[in-house]
């Protein structure tokens, strides 16, 4: 009997997994269904105080005000999302935003210097800076394999997106 139940158990939570795979693919989800790739809790959750939790998944998953979002609510062309903040005529998603906007330099120094200090990721991350898709999955995404790392990066992150966000506010006001 124990064994039927942990087939059933077993299909019932694939079943799950395949629904939830299939219910993430609207452009909304993008990032979210490329940084995620199981159903399942998130460490953040558990890592992040109350405060940088929310800004973590607000970005994660397509609720932020960059304009890739703001854009897309009111159907918008996906290439007029384009970044007021820094006027380069890039498309403000969550990879420029996070490591391309030259508004947000000082933010992410500050951001990669804690990093660096508190780890030893300086080389790890150095060779990667001009892949965003690794980035962010390191940043937002799954992280790195060592627990403490993940903890030291999920903040560090945390207290860069309350910085930068809070730039941003300076130079596109709300939409």
């Amino acid at each position: 009997m124990a064994d039927w139940m942990k087939l059933v158990k077993k299909c019932i939570a694939q079943k799950e997994q395949n629904d939830w795979r299939n219910r993430i693919t609207k452009s909304k989800l993008l990032l979210y269904s490329k940084i995620k790739s199981e159903l399942c809790q998130e460490e953040y959750i558990l890592l992040l105080p109350t405060w940088s939790r929310r800004i973590f998944l607000m970005l994660r998953a397509g609720a932020s005000q960059l304009r890739i979002e703001t854009g897309r609510r009111i159907k918008e062309p996906r290439h007029l999302r384009t970044c007021r903040a820094c006027v380069s005529n890039q498309l403000e998603d969550e990879s420029h935003f996070m490591f391309y906007c030259p508004i947000y330099d000082r933010q992410r120094e500050e951001l990669l210097k804690e990093i660096f200090e508190k780890t030893d990721l300086h080389y790890n991350l150095s060779s990667c800076l001009d892949d965003h898709n690794f980035l962010l999955d390191a940043m937002i995404g799954r992280g790195f394999p060592d627990k403490k790392t993940r903890e030291i990066v999920c903040l560090a992150v945390a207290k860069f997106l309350k910085r930068a966000f809070r730039r941003r506010k300076i130079f596109v006001p709300l939409e």
